[in-house]
């Protein structure tokens, strides 16, 4: 029963991440034997959560997702290095057996203690701790954390909408739009699935709860209202047009959907 919750959580997780576009395209699972691969360097099981991430999305590195933090499976053998050595240079040594799961740029890195639970606490290790206590617990376990990367990437991801270039507004004059009424209906549609969806699976209750934070009511209205106004997307006016300065790069939005935006998203 636990197992399938894990295995639940994770699954309408990659769902809600490939609908909203986050780390499109590299949203990956491992298989058994990648997973396998690893319990035999460690000598022991994973915890049930840890290997559920791994095997709906844990492959490759998510950089939208994780906010650069690296916690694939692609990056274990560097999580590990930097891990020996920065230990080696520490001369910290744990008195428990640990399985290091990221490191954030090469500042710190999380991990959890081995056979303590199937959804363990996750702690962090800092290289020079400012209060000298190397060791610092989260207070989170490892679905709560996903969760709240799961938070902060909904909110950070569309600053990157406006990152456009002029041969991308030359190929679509109207491309900062259209990525946030497609990030409207993406989120319109998972709203609809938080409604209709019935569960008492408490982890993706939290998912929901996650999300719904997000993307509330007032932020509903302002997204349907959007989509209403340009449901016809092949219509071109000028007002509606998004330029590309060539010296910085920037764009420009008319001031009605410029409205919009802030109320969403303030």
């Amino acid at each position: 029963m636990t197992e399938n919750r894990y295995h639940d959580f994770f699954s309408e997780l990659k769902y809600f991440i490939i609908e909203l576009g986050i780390d499109d395209g590299k949203i990956v699972g491992c298989s058994d034997h990648e997973i396998a691969s690893i319990e035999s360097r460690i000598g022991t099981a994973l915890p049930e959560a840890y290997k559920e991430y791994l095997k709906s999305v844990g492959k490759k590195f998510l950089f939208e997702f994780f906010d650069a933090e690296q916690m694939s499976f692609g990056d274990y053998d560097d999580i590990n290095e930097y891990v020996t050595n920065t230990l080696t240079e520490t001369g910290f040594t744990f008195e428990k057996e640990v399985f290091p799961i990221s490191h954030r740029r090469y500042d710190f890195f999380r991990f959890f203690y081995l056979n303590e639970s199937d959804n363990p606490d996750i702690w962090f290790f800092d290289e020079y701790p400012e209060d000298g206590k190397h060791i610092q617990n989260s207070r989170q376990t490892f679905v709560q954390m996903i969760l709240d990367f799961f938070s902060q990437a909904l909110s950070n991801q569309t600053a990157g909408f406006h990152w456009v270039t002029a041969e991308e507004t030359k190929k679509n004059e109207n491309i900062v739009r259209d990525r946030y009424l497609k990030w409207f209906e993406a989120n319109l549609k998972l709203k609809n699935r938080t409604r209709e969806t019935h569960t008492d699976n408490p982890f993706v209750l939290e998912l929901y709860k996650t999300f719904n934070a997000y993307f509330s009511p007032a932020n509903e209205r302002t997204a349907l209202e959007e989509l209403g106004k340009y449901k016809n997307k092949t219509a071109k006016n000028d007002s509606d047009k998004v330029t590309a300065e060539p010296e910085n790069k920037k764009t420009s939005v008319k001031p009605g959907f410029w409205t919009a935006l802030k109320r969403l998203f303030s």
